[in-house]
């Protein structure tokens, strides 16, 4: 196992790589940014799976298919880093989304990195 220095360098480069992912709509990439003991919560989860008694996803398949979902609700969704703060194994990464020529989402989500530098926890 190798390990990643999370520094500025990675923050900017894992930036850089998960917009793009994103941006190019390819969620095979995106997942490869997550570990497979995932931790993400997001409030928007219940809006796409509203059965569902939480709003964490802990399971990597699973959020493989809340990122289809969105990328099938949203095939223009765009995504644009505002500015980012790192401090431990932790980032907080401010940006927008435009999932259409309309609307603009302003985010704030958080990161935390394993020590392959994976995601491990996103909220």
């Amino acid at each position: 196992m190798v390990v990643i220095e999370i520094n500025h360098l990675f923050v900017q480069e894992h930036i850089r790589k998960w917009t793009n992912a994103w941006n190019d709509h390819d969620l095979k990439k995106i997942l490869c940014f997550y570990s497979e003991d995932i931790l993400f919560s997001s409030p928007k989860v219940k809006l796409v799976f509203p059965d569902r008694p939480s709003a964490t996803i802990t399971d990597k398949r699973e959020l493989g298919e809340y990122f289809s979902h969105g990328l099938k609700k949203f095939p223009n969704l765009h995504f644009t880093p505002v500015d980012s703060f790192l401090k431990d194994q932790k980032m907080i990464l401010e940006y927008l989304g435009a999932p259409d020529n309309k609307i603009r989402w302003s985010v704030m989500e958080k990161f935390e990195f394993n020590a392959v530098g994976l995601i491990t926890k996103s909220r």
